[in-house]
């Protein structure tokens, strides 16, 4: 996850966000 953040912080952002949208959605 370290390297995921470092290479692109803006893609580990979004996945956050769309995964807690999905979860109030729901």
């Amino acid at each position: 996850m370290t390297t995921g953040r470092i290479t692109s912080p803006t893609t580990t952002t979004k996945t956050v966000v769309i995964g807690t949208t999905s979860t109030t959605t729901t």
